[in-house]
């Protein structure tokens, strides 16, 4: 979880610098803690290789 949120705050970071607007820093930001929800369904078994 805390990884998420630390790619969350990367991305809405980088978005501040790059001066985006606020609707393209929130959607960065929800991007990045959203990420890795696609492994919940994944064996974790495949994840190790």
């Amino acid at each position: 979880m805390m990884h998420s949120i630390n790619v969350g705050v990367l991305l809405l970071t980088m978005a501040i610098l790059v001066r985006l607007k606020r609707e393209s820093r929130v959607h960065r930001a929800m991007g990045g803690l959203l990420h890795d929800m696609g492994k919940v369904k994944v064996d974790p078994m495949m994840l190790l290789r």
